[in-house]
């Protein structure tokens, strides 16, 4: 299994949230076809792929985002 690292530089896995049932990854990434193949490398499911459109907090109330993100839910 190559990882994440076999992908080259267009995916960049940057945290991951768990809860009790699910886990939220958020990746930098070109598209979303490039988390599914990750996902099945990696042999986890990528139920939902969702690009961020805009983040928002504290830091970021007076300023626009210009980052693009995709969350993916694992259930």
């Amino acid at each position: 299994m190559p990882g994440i690292r076999g992908l080259g530089m267009d995916i960049q896995w940057l945290e991951s949230y768990v809860t009790d049932d699910k886990i939220y990854c958020v990746y930098y990434s070109k598209d979303k076809e490039i988390i599914r193949k990750h996902a099945e490398q990696g042999g986890f499911p990528a139920n939902r792929i969702e690009e961020v459109k805009r983040m928002i907090g504290p830091e970021t109330a007076e300023e626009k985002s210009t980052h693009r993100l995709a969350g993916v839910v694992h259930n």
